[in-house]
């Protein structure tokens, strides 16, 4: 792409924005109209429940991308210190996201009783949604790690391995789960496993397989 240096440092959070945000939110209201979404406040709570869960899971994949330390991430941020920067921005944001992934689905469930949205946040619901709060959990106590504490470095790397671990349990929890959106929109899941397959990859590229690849790793 022929982009100028000074315009193509400033796409990088824009491409971000559209590859988490942007893209996966108008594909998925093609299969639930705004005006169906807004209809009750249960309607809106399963929308932004299910949209802050695809959000959260594509943000993640996009900063598994940035941890990968590629060199032709930096010209579209600025330098690689200002990789650094979006990567840990867009893992806290990440974490918001996938933590209101299942309060919202909790107070969509609030509509049948109070006992059927606790029993939807702890393990039991069933397989899928065990997944889910396993992959969350992980995620939030690994991430809790990076931004609250100040591990010696060789245990903070070895932490780091793990994320990709609950990245793709939560892959599986995806799959598995009985939502309709995936089913329903097949470019909607087309897409999201295909963020998610990069983000893997890159997780691969940067922490299983750092010697074969390090010839184009940052270090």
């Amino acid at each position: 792409m022929n982009v100028s240096p000074y315009i193509q440092k400033k796409l990088g959070w824009p491409m971000i924005i559209g590859a988490a945000f942007v893209v996966p939110t108008i594909l998925w209201l093609t299969i639930h109209p705004v005006g169906d979404v807004v209809s009750s406040w249960t309607s809106l709570a399963y929308g932004l429940g299910r949209l802050f869960g695809i959000w959260g899971v594509c943000l993640y994949a996009i900063n598994l991308v940035m941890s990968a330390r590629w060199r032709w991430l930096e010209p579209w941020f600025g330098g690689l210190n200002r990789v650094y920067i979006a990567h840990h921005t867009t893992g806290g944001i990440a974490l918001v996201l996938l933590l209101f992934h299942p309060v919202f689905l909790a107070l969509q469930k609030l509509a049948i009783s109070a006992f059927t949205a606790a029993r939807f946040l702890l393990p039991g619901y069933s397989f899928a949604t065990d997944l889910g709060l396993i992959a969350l959990f992980g995620m939030v106590f690994l991430l809790f790690l990076t931004f609250y504490t100040k591990l010696p470095y060789e245990i903070w790397k070895f932490s780091h391995k793990f994320l990709g671990v609950f990245f793709g349990v939560s892959g599986l929890h995806i799959l598995l789960i009985e939502s309709g959106d995936m089913e329903s929109s097949i470019l909607l899941k087309a897409y999201v496993l295909a963020i998610m397959a990069a983000g893997a990859f890159a997780y691969t590229y940067r922490t299983l397989l750092p010697k074969i690849f390090c010839s184009n790793l940052r270090v």
